[in-house]
């Protein structure tokens, strides 16, 4: 061989050489997949809507909450989804409180991935599924976000004890020597108190207002319900959460001084009394507020208040149709 060629072979097996070394690099360092891999990134997750790990829940309610699949735009697997219950050392379900029920439509379900997309979804159970073409996808950075792809529907008694209790979804990759592992997100359920109060036809009404280690009784008429009330003091304000009323309503409370106070005194807390500032859907409207002096003996008497009725102030709030919260904001808070 002369020396001509031999140089020929030698540059042709350095090729050779350098070839498989950068097709190597690239299938393990460079190409999307192992790039992401690499950056240490979760390849795909399961949660609860808007990516939320905690669902609130009252005693004696149940709700359906759609659950969303993260991923990473260039997958192409099957992924398995299972419900965890973990141990109950780790203050989980595994033994779970009387009352206490939790369904996951997707358990044991796989949903079938390819280039990024959902193309199917398939269950052994006996369970309805959503359709592919009903599912919302969409691109976050290099995640695809599934929404609604199923639900967990969760229901508490009313004697479930008030407190936090854990579960979890897990995600895992269905492939055969599969590069990823397995995601298992840890999801809490809180249960509280139910403090709703529900009144018919204007009948007289006391709801339990908790303010530190205090409670206060704030009596009221209004046909419909209040799902809470809560003393915000940098605000000075008593806020009533609504459920929403079909049709035109009006509430009419008795609300202790000590509770919130509106008064024209430079301290906020003396001089004569003052108007409060009341808005519905953080829209003032004073105009629709009316307020009845506790000397007058029927309005006292209709709100329950027999004892100090000089303690109180009596409003009458016009409230409309769909209202959610009302505002009544004075100059002096508890």
């Amino acid at each position: 061989m002369n020396k001509r060629k031999r140089t020929w072979v030698a540059i042709g097996g350095i090729a050779v050489v350098v070839l498989t070394g950068s097709i190597y690099l690239y299938l393990e360092y460079l190409n999307p997949e192992s790039a992401f891999l690499r950056s240490g990134g979760t390849p795909f997750w399961t949660v609860l809507e808007n990516d939320a790990r905690e669902v609130i829940m009252k005693q004696g309610q149940t709700r359906t909450i759609p659950v969303e699949l993260h991923y990473w735009k260039g997958l192409r697997s099957a992924l398995g989804i299972k419900f965890e219950e973990p141990e109950t050392q780790h203050g989980g379900l595994y033994n779970p409180p009387d009352g206490l029920e939790i369904s996951f439509n997707l358990d044991d379900a796989y949903i079938q991935i390819d280039n990024g997309k959902i193309i199917d979804i398939l269950s052994h159970r006996d369970v309805k599924l959503k359709e592919v073409s009903q599912i919302q996808q969409h691109q976050e950075g290099d995640m695809v976000v599934a929404e609604d792809v199923g639900n967990i529907t969760i229901s508490v008694g009313e004697d479930v004890p008030v407190g936090d209790y854990l579960f979890g979804i897990a995600t895992s990759d269905a492939r055969v020597n599969s590069p990823y592992s397995e995601n298992s997100q840890l999801l809490a359920i809180k249960v509280t108190k139910d403090v709703r109060v529900s009144c018919q036809e204007h009948s007289l009404c006391t709801y339990q207002l908790e303010v530190g280690n205090s409670t206060y009784p704030i009596n009221f008429r209004f046909n419909g319900t209040i799902e809470s009330m809560t003393a915000d003091l940098p605000t000075k304000n008593l806020n009533i959460k609504l459920q929403p009323p079909v049709r035109p309503a009006s509430l009419q409370i008795a609300i202790p001084r000590e509770v919130v106070d509106s008064r024209a005194g430079a301290d906020g807390k003396s001089g004569a009394d003052d108007d409060f500032v009341v808005f519905a859907d953080q829209i003032p409207t004073n105009d629709d507020v009316k307020e009845f002096s506790t000397k007058e003996g029927t309005w006292a008497k209709d709100l329950g208040i027999s004892d100090n009725p000089e303690k109180y102030r009596i409003l009458e709030i016009h409230i409309e149709q769909g209202t959610q919260t009302v505002d009544i904001v004075g100059t002096w808070p508890i």
